[in-house]
C-alpha cells in the first residue's frame, strides 16, 4: 500500500513538473509578437487540416456504410470537441495573463479563435455521432443521389480549408475575399441540397431517419463553414494587428 501511495505521488509530481516545463516554454514563446502569430497559426492551421480530415473521413465511413470508420472518426471528433472544451474552459484566461505584449486587440482575436474553433468542433462532433449511431443501428445507408450531394459538399469545404491553409503559409491575406466567397457558395449549397432532399421525401424516396440524418449534416456543415470563417478572420486579424505593431516598434528604433 505504502509502495502504491509513493509510486502516485511520484507520478503526479512527475506530471506537474512537465506541465510546469510545458507552461514556461509557452511563456516563452508568447512574450513577443512573432511568437504569438507563430503560436496561433500553427495552432489554427493544424486544428483546420485535423477537422478536415475528420469531416471528409465520416462522408467516406457513410457512403461505405463502414461502422469501423464512423466509430473511429466519432472518438476522435469527441476528443477534439473535449480538447478544446477544456481549452476555452481552462487555458484562455491563464493564456491571456501569459502574453506579455499588452494588445486587447491580440488578446481578443487569441479568445475569438479558441471560441470558434470550440464551435467547430461541436458540429463535428454532432456529425459523426449521429452518423456512427445511424449506421451503427442497421439503418439502410444513403442512396446515390444523396452521397453525391455530400460528395459535392465536401468538395466545397475542402476547398474552403485548403484556400485558406495558402494563404496562411504564403501570408498573402489579400485573396481573403475568396474565403467569403467560398463560404457564401456552401451556404447556397446547403440550401439548395435541402429542398432536394425535401423533395425526396415528398417522393417517398427516403425514411424519416434518413432524412433527419441528411438534414442535420447540412445544418451542421453551415455551422463549420460559418464558423470556419469566423475562426480564419479572427487568425488574420492576429496577423496584421501584429504586422502593424512590429512596424510601429521598428519605426520608433529608427
Amino acid at each position: 500500500m505504502l509502495a502504491l501511495i509513493v509510486f502516485l505521488l511520484f507520478k503526479s509530481s512527475k506530471f506537474h513538473k512537465k506541465r510546469k516545463s510545458a507552461e514556461d516554454a509557452k511563456a516563452q514563446i508568447l512574450e513577443d509578437e512573432s511568437g504569438i502569430v507563430q503560436t496561433s497559426t500553427t495552432e489554427v492551421r493544424e486544428s483546420i487540416k485535423l477537422m478536415l480530415d475528420i469531416y471528409n473521413k465520416n462522408i467516406k465511413g457513410l457512403k461505405d456504410e463502414n461502422r469501423n470508420l464512423l466509430r473511429k472518426i466519432a472518438v476522435r471528433a469527441d476528443k477534439l470537441y473535449k480538447k478544446y472544451k477544456d481549452k476555452r474552459t481552462y487555458e484562455v484566461v491563464p493564456t491571456i495573463q501569459t502574453i506579455t505584449v499588452k494588445e486587447l486587440e491580440i488578446e481578443q482575436e487569441y479568445v475569438q479563435i479558441v471560441d470558434y474553433t470550440y464551435e467547430i468542433t461541436k458540429a463535428l462532433r454532432v456529425i459523426t455521432s449521429d452518423s456512427s449511431m445511424y449506421i451503427e443501428n442497421n439503418h439502410k445507408g444513403f442512396n446515390d443521389e444523396q452521397e453525391a450531394d455530400l460528395e459535392e459538399l465536401s468538395k466545397h469545404v475542402i476547398e474552403l480549408y485548403e484556400t485558406f491553409i495558402g494563404i496562411i503559409n504564403e501570408k498573402d491575406y489579400s485573396k481573403f475575399s475568396m474565403i467569403t466567397e467560398l463560404r457564401d457558395d456552401i451556404l447556397e449549397i446547403c440550401a439548395k441540397l435541402t429542398k432536394k432532399q425535401i423533395k425526396r421525401v415528398k417522393m417517398g424516396e427516403n425514411s424519416t431517419r434518413n432524412t433527419i440524418l441528411f438534414l442535420n449534416i447540412l445544418n451542421e456543415s453551415k455551422n463549420i463553414a460559418l464558423q470556419s470563417v469566423n475562426l480564419m478572420k479572427s487568425q488574420r486579424n492576429m496577423y496584421q494587428t501584429v504586422k502593424e505593431l512590429s512596424k510601429e516598434t521598428a519605426i520608433k528604433h529608427t
